[in-house]
């Protein structure tokens, strides 16, 4: 009898592996609830994870499907369902990466008390990848 429980035992362990976080999955950013969540951002749809090992091992499966899903940068966690052996994760994806750009209009050059030559210098240096620092153009080359 002892022979079977621990061959059980060893059987039960052994079908436990870890989950990795994919590297996908390390750029997901977890939000435990919708009102943390930014504005702007885009549903996208809702991914399911289980997991042998717990809560941790869940929410890595979850972020790692979500980062298969093109787009996804951020999810929010919508239940948690099981014990502390098995855990079930639902939660949903979003693209936020919308609501990070900002275009800005440039300002006239009078305005900021500027010369239109030298606000023309320092708009060529930017359109070349330059930054105008103390009235030069700073270009990074590798």
């Amino acid at each position: 009898m002892m022979r079977i429980i621990i061959i059980f035992a060893f059987v039960l362990l052994c079908g436990c592996r870890n989950v990795p976080l994919t590297a996908g999955g390390r750029n997901i950013l977890v939000i435990s609830n919708l009102d943390s969540l930014p504005s702007g951002c885009e549903r996208l749809e809702v991914v399911v994870a289980k997991a042998a090992k717990g809560y941790d091992q869940a929410l890595t499966a979850v972020r790692n499907r979500a980062a298969a899903i093109p787009g996804a940068n951020t999810i929010v966690i919508n239940s948690v369902e099981g014990h502390t052996i098995s855990r079930r994760i639902s939660a949903i994806a979003f693209n936020c990466s919308l609501n990070k750009a900002t275009t800005l209009a440039a300002p006239e050059p009078q305005s900021i008390g500027v010369s239109k030559e030298l606000f023309e210098k320092a708009k060529k240096c930017q359109s070349k990848g330059g930054i105008w620092v103390n009235n030069q153009c700073v270009v990074q080359v590798d």
